[in-house]
This record gives C-alpha cells, structure tokens and sequence, in this order.
C-alpha cells in the first residue's frame, strides 16, 4: 500500500473522530472548549485577628535604659506586628485556542448561491464557487492540480496582496465575482488547502516561484539570480511534495463532514441559525501548538452531461 492510500485512510478513520474533550470538529469551530485566557488566580480573604475590645492599664512609669530606645524617632518599636508584603499570585498557564476551517461548494443557480454536498456531481456548464472560512486569524494556501499534473496557486492568487485571512470571514475563490465553470471534459479537479497560524515559509517559496517572482528582496550582499522559466519552478511542487505535506500537517486533525438532509444532532450553541441546516466540511486541529495547521484534500466531481 502506498504513502498515499495509508495517509487517506488514516483521515478516513479521523473522520467519525472527537477531540480529548469529546467536541467534535464543528463545535471546535465555533469556540467551544476554548480555554480561558491567563487570570490571576482569586484565593480567599483572611479574616484579620480583632483587636481586644478592653484597653490595657496604662503601664506604670519606669526607668528605660538608653539601648532599649528605638534608633529612629518616629517609628516605634512593635515587635508584635507583623510586616504585610504583597502575596505571589499565581497565573493560569495559556493555550492556544484549537485551528479550525469550514469550506462549503456552492453552486450558483440563477443568481443564487445553494451549498451542495461535497460530494456533488456538477455537470457541464455548472458554476460552483469553493467558500473558506477560518476560526482564527491565519494564513490561507490553496493549490490545484491541472491536468498536466503540476500544482498551480489558487490563493493566494495573482491578484491578491497576500494570503492572510480573518476570524469568521467567509472568503470567495476564485474571487465573489467569479466561479468555476465545468466544461464538457469529465473528472475531478483537485483542490489542497492549508490552514496555518504561521506563515509556511517553504510554501510561500514555492507558491512565489510558481509566481516566477522572488520570495524576499534581494540581498546587497549578491546579485538576485536570474528568474527562472516558470515550467521549471513549477516542477517544484508536484505531487510528491504535496503528498508530503499532506503527510506531514495531517496529524491530530479531526474531520466532520454537515449534511443539509441529515444534520447533525448536537449544535453549537454559538452556529448562526443559518448555519443550523447546511452542507459543509470541517476540520480542526486537536494540537494548541503555537504553529497548529490543518490541510484539507478538496475534489471537484464533474460527471456526465
């Protein structure tokens, strides 16, 4: 059995999976079991002794030998009390909140967007759009496979600045003013997408290659090399190396896929009602690492006419 099949299997069998608190992937999504941010911890006041109700006798008068004095005039002598000092207060240890991404296809039919189940068969002619949407601020890379077999950037596009994306931001690709458009020729088109809290610097290397443009400014210290033919660069990123990715990030993830005809029984207590009915796949990490990612394998199905 090869690499491949062992790492589809592997996220076939997370797919039913829970994370070590029992959430699922959807209810990660939306915040739930996220950790409480760092507080003090509150411990409970002491009750400082009372002070006897009755006054002492006034002491009688006496001879004080000059060393019993106190040294400084002006701080009495009261070796009875004790000195306040300002308690250590413990803090709760931080976590880092579970990654978590949510995509849908949606298909546009007469003007209107209408998730479909990613499993879907389009047809000739059809117009789908893939929606992506992050739990967290992150960076976004999406490549597909063209029918030569190289992998292409799909985002961040040429267009775009760069591929950072925000919190509970739905993002449109190939952009909300296009989609998509299947022609007679059947099969599947295939979609990688990466999640990340960091930037992937080898990945932005190869996606800038493939943008035959230079990943960073070039150093005084040397003369750029010159670029090369983008065919060449494009070699860089076949499938060996997504596999290798994919083999790589595709630990600790936990996937659940939301079916419009079957929802699921237990929902979030934070899910847009929107969201209550829907067709659509998540993927958490279970990881709180500070460099958690998660990669999803995303496939077009163009069947018969």
């Amino acid at each position: 059995m090869n690499r491949f099949l062992a790492v589809c299997m592997a996220l076939s069998a997370a797919w039913a999976q829970s994370s070590p608190e029992g959430l699922t992937a959807r209810q990660l999504f939306y915040d739930e079991g996220k950790p409480a941010e760092a507080k003090p911890v509150v411990q409970a006041k002491q009750t400082p002794a009372r002070a006897p109700t009755t006054r002492p006798a006034p002491p009688k008068a006496e001879v004080v030998a000059k060393a019993d004095l106190p040294k400084k005039a002006g701080t009495p002598a009261s070796p009875s009390t004790p000195v306040s000092r300002p308690a250590q207060v413990p803090m709760v240890a931080v976590s880092h909140a579970p990654v978590a991404v949510r995509y849908s296809l949606v298909k546009l039919e007469n003007g209107a967007e209408v998730e479909v189940p990613a499993t879907h068969s389009f047809r000739s002619g059809d117009q789908v759009r893939l929606k992506v949407e992050a739990n967290q601020r992150g960076y976004l890379y999406l490549i597909t496979r063209g029918s030569s077999g190289i992998w292409k950037p799909l985002f961040p596009s040429r267009e775009a600045s760069d591929n950072v994306i925000e919190a509970r931001r739905g993002y449109d690709v190939p952009s909300s003013t296009q989609a998509f458009t299947f022609d007679d020729q059947e099969g599947r088109e295939k979609i990688f997408l990466v999640f990340s809290r960091v930037p992937l610097s080898d990945l932005d290397s190869q996606i800038d290659n493939l943008r035959n443009r230079p990943s960073s400014a070039p150093s005084h210290a040397e003369p750029a090399a010159p670029a090369k033919a983008p065919v060449m660069l494009a070699q860089n990123l076949n499938d060996r190396r997504v596999e290798g990715m994919r083999e790589m990030y595709s630990r600790d993830l936990i996937i659940e896929t939301v079916d419009a005809k079957k929802p699921v029984s237990v929902q979030p207590a934070s899910a847009p009602a929107a969201r209550r009915k829907e067709n659509a796949v998540y993927i958490a990490s279970t990881s709180r690492a500070g460099d958690a990612r998660v990669v999803a394998d995303i496939e077009l199905i163009h069947g018969a006419k």
